[in-house]
């Protein structure tokens, strides 16, 4: 399914706490060799703590788009909501969020 992320919002699933999932080595990897392709400064390690606030922007409100941005923003990097839909997949996958 296609996602178009400046329309897209990611929500917690109705009545669940939004947890964290880390994303795992291969996820980690996918989405620094996307990352690293806009911004040469992304490394392997600097994942984990971006997935960890893209989780801390979703409100209900913001777009995928909006998230990637302000977490650009806090980190000094360019992030686009296309690597940010790669993370909220899998989370969607998992059953953590869901989209509106």
């Amino acid at each position: 399914m296609e996602y178009d992320v400046t329309k897209t919002v990611p929500q917690k699933m109705p009545g669940e706490e939004l947890l964290v999932a880390r994303p795992d080595f291969f996820l980690r990897w996918e989405m620094c060799d996307k990352m690293k392709g806009v911004d040469p400064d992304v490394n392997f390690y600097s994942i984990r703590p971006l997935s960890h606030e893209f989780m801390n922007f979703v409100d209900g409100n913001r777009t995928i788009e909006e998230i990637a941005k302000a977490v650009g923003y806090e980190y000094g990097m360019k992030i686009k909501g296309e690597h940010v839909l790669i993370y909220f997949i899998y989370l969607k996958d998992k059953g953590i969020l869901t989209f509106s």
